[in-house]
């Protein structure tokens, strides 16, 4: 017996292939469990994201479940040490994920590959958890899907454009392109289409009306590729009749990008031998030359590498790094730096901060990666206790935000923000106010990385306050948010917020565990100062339990390696 899990549409339940009848909370049970990574989440987890603030929420989750198995049968839902389990389970966003990899995977004719992008398109039966999209913990997960369906049906037209088949681009594409006007990539196949089926003034008021909403409605421009598609639609350019004269990809081989795409997807999903094989293809396709493809191949694999825990990622990042470094290529020394600092920053903030400043110069004035590259380096200088320079640095990316401004770049900025007041003599209050607004903005963009990195700041900020019930609120959705976003750091800060919680409530043997596993988790995901910051809460566990002799050795061991380190005075 097999459950199957539908998202792609109104969500429903069916057990080998029979419709199954749920109430709503059995039904949203049943997706958070099938999304969750292994198909499992901790019951508390599961209380805070289908009954926030709720203080019944316990029983409310018992209740549900023991309907749920009635529904599906016991053993499709199993419960282990405080944590339940799907077992036996299929979603649609699976199979869509896998679907679309051997889509972009497909050789062939343009013919066959649009029949491998018409199956995977078909599994869609409306927009991702349609009527279950106000739930907090819902609406990441639905963005991601439906900006997924998106980019396969750009790929899809993109196809048919190369089979000669535009009226159905136009038509097609160009209903979609009406409900949100702003996916510049969408215009341009659209444009392309209606100007090979004779109507160029049609297809010039395309390009138009997404030059008015971008400047009206979100303050922002269009980017060059499209003024210069528009230009020659106007100098009626002959290469617009044949092919794909559209740059429908990032720079490099499209079909390569399409594929590091699939692999991101299914990295997230936690398909790593399937992203593997994704990865491959697309080094196999990159052309012995095409040394910028080669880069973005070891960012992925690093990514993968990050995700997995099996092995080292930080190689390939000096790989993708170094090829950076001799092409003069910004956008790969910016991906390459931002992907280590996902492990957290080394002990030589000093290499940190050359890293992330390294690319501003070589990138395009105004690109979105220097907002990124600014606010993670202000982090690394607030940390080393300069206040103002990282303020200056907050400053000169909120300079470039104002030239496109986008949701995603405010919530970095707001980040920043917030943990620059909170170090010194800042407002501690007014850092609370931004790291709630940064998880705001982050959460309307749809961006995990962001989310996970906000919560931290306002986890700390609690923890500086006193607030442990609100920390316990933030630590699930901290948690969810850095396995999205391959976040390794992340998810170590998840188990030692956890040991700290169990430290200051009194509970020794549940902070020991959960030092245990914030150990386990930073060595293999290799992440940066994981080890020394368990070791300062196995040091007050110990000193807790007065077992002084483990405190003095450790201290005494730690400020020999180090003698100008804060363990000389302990």
């Amino acid at each position: 017996m097999a459950v199957d899990v539908r998202v792609l549409g109104r969500p429903g339940l069916a057990v080998d292939g029979v419709d199954v009848t749920v109430s709503g909370r059995q039904l949203e049970l049943a997706c958070r469990l099938a999304l969750a990574p292994r198909h499992a989440a901790p019951a508390g987890q599961l209380e805070r994201d289908l009954w926030p603030g709720s203080p019944g929420a316990a029983g409310s989750l018992r209740v549900t479940v023991s309907r749920l198995r009635d529904a599906i049968g016991r053993e499709h839902l199993q419960f282990r040490q405080g944590v339940y389990r799907l077992t036996d389970v299929r979603s649609d966003a699976d199979e869509f994920a896998a679907a679309l990899a051997s889509a972009r995977l497909a050789v062939g004719s343009p013919a066959d590959r649009i029949d491998a992008y018409d199956l995977a398109l078909s599994i869609w039966d409306g927009a991702a958890f349609e009527g279950l999209r106000s739930l907090e913990w819902v609406a990441p997960e639905a963005n991601r899907l439906d900006e997924l369906r998106d980019q396969a049906l750009d790929e899809w037209a993109e196809l048919l454009l190369l089979a000669g088949r535009d009226d159905e681009v136009a038509t097609e594409l160009g209903r979609r392109l009406d409900d949100d006007p702003t996916r510049e990539r969408r215009c341009a196949l659209v444009a392309v289409a209606l100007y090979r089926s004779g109507r160029q003034n049609r297809a010039l008021e395309r390009i138009a009306e997404t030059r008015r909403v971008l400047r009206d409605e979100l303050g922002l421009h269009v980017g060059a590729d499209l003024d210069e598609l528009e230009g020659r639609i106007l100098r009626h350019d002959p290469t617009l009749r044949t092919g794909t004269p559209v740059q429908t990809a990032p720079p490099g081989d499209g079909t390569v990008a399409a594929l590091l795409r699939s692999a991101a997807v299914l990295v997230r999903s936690e398909a790593y031998d399937e992203a593997a094989t994704v990865i491959d293809r697309a080094a196999e396709l990159a052309a012995p030359d095409d040394r910028r493809s080669h880069a973005h191949v070891s960012i992925a694999r690093a990514q993968l590498a990050m995700a997995s825990g099996d092995a080292d990622p930080h190689p390939l990042i000096d790989d993708a790094q170094a090829i950076g470094r001799q092409l003069e290529d910004g956008e790969v020394l910016a991906r390459a730096a931002l992907v280590r600092f996902g492990a957290g920053v080394p002990d030589d903030w000093a290499r940190a901060l050359v890293d992330l400043t390294e690319p501003v110069p070589l990138l395009r004035t105004g690109a979105p990666e220097t907002v990124d590259l600014l606010c993670a380096g202000s982090a690394i200088v607030a940390l080393s206790n300069r206040p103002s320079a990282a303020e200056r640095l907050v400053d000169e990316a909120r300079r470039v935000h104002a030239t496109f401004g986008d949701d995603r770049s405010q919530a970095v900025i707001h980040v920043a923000r917030s943990l620059v007041a909170s170090y010194g003599d800042g407002d501690l209050p007014d850092a609370a106010r931004e790291a709630k607004a940064a998880v705001e903005a982050a959460r309307r963009a749809g961006d995990d990385t962001v989310e996970a990195v906000a919560l931290l700041v306002s986890i700390r900020l609690r923890f500086a306050s006193g607030e442990l019930d609100g920390v316990d609120e933030l630590l699930p959705a901290l948690g969810r948010a850095s396995t999205r976003a391959v976040l390794p750091f992340g998810r170590v800060r998840t188990s030692l917020g956890r040991c700290s919680i169990a430290l200051a409530r009194g509970d020794l043997d549940a902070a020991e565990r959960d030092a245990v596993d914030a150990l386990a988790t930073g060595r293999r995901f290799r992440t940066y100062a994981a080890e020394a910051a368990v070791a300062s809460q196995q040091l007050l566990i110990a000193h807790e339990r007065d077992r002084l002799d483990v405190v003095v050795e450790a201290a005494r061991r730690r400020a020999a390696e180090n003698p100008d380190s804060v363990w000389t005075a302990v």
